[in-house]
């Protein structure tokens, strides 16, 4: 909502404290709103958050279906985040059917770590192939990443998103000529695939991996977007300056 929002660093904070007052990790957050499955949330409150049950894709109005989540949890209380999640899940894709582009999806956080592992030497290679080779290298890239699966961006958007289905990336035809051997993206795509052992997704979508990560369609409209991306940032330096690079080219 205009004027109402909270950043992930907001949603970071309010889980840190969450679990300061509890003195314990958080089980679960759950988020009925459009397009909160990201990388960048779900690293930043791995440390006080064991899954994150969120959609990469706008929510409907109708959203979850609560009455079955609070039935399942009066007669399950000590359920754990992925067995709620997975109630959460299975409810809202049946609430919502007549949906064809909805998804969801539960994230295991304790994963996040993995992934950045994964993650990390193809940021670092991309990023120097683009200093090393410029123009050619910056323009492989962003014709792999127009390939990429996309969330919440249109023509129609003043403000692009530039949300983008992680695996997607490293499945597009073109990821071959990028210099990234195939046993880098094999790794990443295990490990993005480890993110979210439940997503489910309505007839008319694509697969998805159940989570996005920020990378700008071509290049940032506004230098200040990037510095508030680079600030607070839970991904690690080798992913900051590979979007920095590729948006400043």
């Amino acid at each position: 909502n205009p004027g109402n929002g909270i950043s992930g660093l907001g949603f970071q904070k309010l889980m840190n404290q969450a679990m300061k007052y509890t003195g314990k990790k958080i089980e679960f957050l759950g988020l009925n709103s459009c397009l909160m499955s990201y990388y960048e949330l779900a690293s930043g409150i791995s440390e006080s958050t064991n899954y994150l049950i969120a959609s990469e894709e706008n929510v409907p109005f109708d959203g979850f279906d609560f009455t079955a989540l609070f039935n399942y949890l009066s007669r399950t209380p000590d359920a754990d985040g992925s067995q709620v999640g997975k109630r959460i899940v299975n409810s809202f894709i049946e609430k919502n059917k007549a949906q064809s582009t909805i998804t969801l999806s539960v994230s295991d956080l304790s994963r996040t770590a993995l992934v950045q592992t994964a993650l990390d030497p193809i940021f670092k290679t991309l990023t120097q192939k683009i200093k090393l080779e410029g123009l050619p290298a910056w323009h492989a890239i962003a014709s792999a990443r127009s390939q990429a699966l996309d969330f919440g961006t249109s023509i129609y958007t003043s403000q692009p998103i530039d949300a983008m289905d992680m695996a997607s990336f490293f499945r597009v035809p073109r990821y071959s000529g990028l210099g990234i051997s195939a046993n880098l993206r094999q790794n990443a795509l295990a490990a993005i695939d480890s993110l979210a052992p439940l997503k489910r997704w309505g007839k008319a979508m694509k697969e998805t991996c159940g989570m996005t990560m920020y990378f700008p369609s071509v290049s940032l409209r506004s230098p200040e977007l990037l510095d508030l991306y680079q600030q607070n940032n839970p991904l690690s330096e080798n992913q900051r300056e590979f979007i920095r690079t590729y948006s400043l080219f």
